[in-house]
């Protein structure tokens, strides 16, 4: 416990893994190794060791924020929101009503969401983490929506902007030529045709697990073509631009990785291995001050890792090279000076 308070959870993983924990026999340590998975941005890993931990803990309210919270992670909204019913009625914690106002957020039922945060934020005002969400809410109900046929997003609605003109650059379609975008509309469909239409909350999250697979199998082209999909149902979850990321490394696309990494920090990922990898595609760009700065974001949430020192090994090379011509801004990246590997 000592460990996980002190923020090194590699080394709780480490030593859960090694003394081979059961969560049968002991719940409570296994409870500490999953919540330390968590922690890291190892979701899919972190559920399974929480679903044996049902039975014996599913009083625990703790327990249950943490499986809901776990569930929400990966796209699986409806099981998210049974949990955190579950726990609601063992405890109203602002931990707890936080994290389910998210997840109502995420379900686009935005007045409930609104009701919650507002309680907690007269309550205490300085929870900051609520008043973030908050904001976030009441920008959202603020803007102008324009409802079409097929815009329903999981009992809220898909804001769209009026000018129509201006469209920014999806990343994730960065990975197609110009000649596959524009191919006939037959072609299109017969394409489209090949892959589920994400009509739940279900098929998306089991489309999510699929992309994350597809990556591992080193089948980069196919893992894309479910986060395109998967996007319109999870618009917001993190973890579709993390595979989408992983996936361009494996086509060594890596501007469009750096992008893609770069959205799933700012949707509210912060986990060791996205900074690793922000930290080997600013090096390749040769900024090894940024490069210094994204390292030391990393060594904040995992201290012990021992991939710090290559990474390290890698910002300090970049810096030498620099000190004879400083990293200017430039159309094209020095990339035989370091190779990213995408982290699962």
């Amino acid at each position: 416990m000592a460990l996980f308070e002190s923020g090194r959870f590699r080394d709780v993983v480490q030593m859960a893994q090694t003394a081979a924990i059961d969560p049968r026999s002991e719940p409570l340590l296994a409870q500490v190794h999953a919540a330390s998975l968590f922690k890291l941005g190892l979701y899919s890993e972190s559920l399974p060791i929480l679903d044996e931990l049902y039975s014996p803990l599913c009083h625990d309210p703790d327990y249950l924020n943490l499986l809901a919270s776990t569930c929400r992670r990966l796209g699986m909204l409806d099981r998210a929101r049974t949990v955190f019913a579950e726990a609601l009625k063992l405890s109203v914690s602002p931990a707890i009503r936080n994290n389910y106002a998210n997840l109502l957020v995420d379900l686009g039922q935005y007045q409930e969401a609104k009701q919650i945060l507002e309680l907690l934020v007269s309550d205490n005002p300085a929870y900051n983490d609520a008043v973030s969400n908050l904001n976030r809410l009441e920008f959202l109900l603020s803007k102008p929506v324009a409802r079409s046929e097929g815009s329903s997003l999981a009992g809220g609605t898909v804001v769209q902007s009026r000018d129509q003109s201006w469209q920014p650059l999806d990343p994730l379609m960065l990975a197609f030529s110009d000649e596959e975008i524009n191919l006939p509309a037959k072609s299109k469909s017969a394409f489209a045709s090949k892959l589920p239409e994400p009509k739940n909350l279900q098929l998306a999250s089991e489309q999510l697990q699929q992309a994350q697979r597809a990556v591992r199998e080193n089948n980069p082209e196919f893992a894309l073509s479910l986060c395109s999909q998967i996007r319109f149902t999870l618009p917001s979850n993190e973890s579709v631009y993390v595979h989408a990321s992983d996936a361009y490394i494996r086509l060594r696309r890596f501007h469009e990785a750096e992008i893609c990494a770069l959205t799933a920090v700012a949707l509210g990922l912060a986990n060791f291995n996205i900074y690793a990898n922000l930290v080997t595609f600013t090096c390749m760009r040769g900024d090894d001050i940024l490069a210094n700065q994204y390292l030391e974001k990393a060594a904040s949430l995992d201290p012990s890792n021992t991939v710090l020192a290559r990474l390290r090994q890698q910002v300090e090379s970049v810096r030498n090279d620099n000190a004879q011509k400083p990293y200017r801004f430039s159309l094209h990246w020095n990339l035989p000076q370091v190779d990213a590997i995408p982290q699962p």
